[in-house]
């Protein structure tokens, strides 16, 4: 035997997706659109929002604004997180 299906029906079958295997994909690929749109929500919320319990993020917003993560981390305690009202306490 070629290892070919003799059978048409069962070559269309054997072509063509389950119902199971198309419900799965459609699961897979909701829940991939999901994390995709929670993943933008994150990073247009980070670009921002200044977080000084993440170490990276200090790491970043010091580096961006030229200062300190302890000048940055004073300049969030006095104006809040965002990102617009640090950088412009700190470029007083």
């Amino acid at each position: 035997m070629d290892g070919k299906l003799s059978c048409p029906e069962l070559q269309e079958q054997a072509a063509e997706p389950t119902l199971r295997t198309r419900s799965a994909l459609q699961h897979t690929n909701q829940m991939v659109s999901s994390n995709e749109r929670r993943s933008q929500e994150h990073r247009a919320q980070d670009r921002s929002r200044i977080n000084t319990h993440e170490d990276y993020e200090v790491r970043y917003w010091s580096k961006k604004f030229g200062v300190s993560a302890d000048q940055l981390k004073a300049a969030v305690k006095k104006v809040g997180n965002s990102a617009a009202a640090v950088e412009k306490e700190l470029a007083k």
